[in-house]
């Protein structure tokens, strides 16, 4: 499938916006995780805790549907760099910046 360039600006602005929801859903769980962890027991504290969690995972769902419509060519530049980053995050759970898919 070939995307031409007003497909692919609004691909872009959406795969941001999905990002943006999980950095800023991934803060909001660490926050209710502290809390939790410092002794907090309240019902909307857990709450807090599994909704961000789900809107993380929900938003992770719609960027992998997002990243189906771009065509990666085996053994392309870009396949290759999805690998790398891929295979950080898995061991480390950190993205290396200068490899970052947002560069």
């Amino acid at each position: 499938m070939t995307l031409d360039p007003e497909k692919i600006t609004s691909l872009i602005a959406q795969l941001g916006k999905e990002y943006q929801v999980i950095e800023e859903n991934w803060d909001l769980n660490r926050r209710a995780w502290e809390r939790i962890h410092q002794g907090a027991d309240d019902i909307l504290d857990w709450s807090a805790l599994g909704y961000t969690l789900h809107v993380v995972y929900t938003s992770m769902e719609e960027l992998q549907t997002l990243l189906k419509r771009v065509k990666v060519s085996p053994g392309s530049r870009i396949e290759k760099r999805l690998n790398l980053v891929n295979a950080n995050i898995l061991e480390t759970g950190e993205e290396i910046p200068e490899y970052s898919w947002r560069t």
